[in-house]
């Protein structure tokens, strides 16, 4: 997800202890027009994630 007030950003973190990440964790995209625009920005063929897109459209994956 991108950060809401700089999209150069995203909402996510990891934890380094002595170099080795040791937790990490991300705010996730359901929004399947969101996710459409944010492959087609970082250059992934929609095509290849249609499944995966189609999955958040039927409310699959929402809780």
């Amino acid at each position: 997800m991108p950060c809401y007030d700089d999209a150069k950003y995203s909402n996510s973190f990891d934890v380094f202890i002595r170099g080795e990440e040791i937790i990490s964790g991300a705010q996730r995209i359901h929004v399947p027009e969101l996710l459409e625009e944010r492959a087609k920005a970082c250059g992934i063929d929609v095509n290849t994630i249609s499944t995966y897109i189609d999955a958040f459209s039927w409310d699959c994956c929402l809780a």
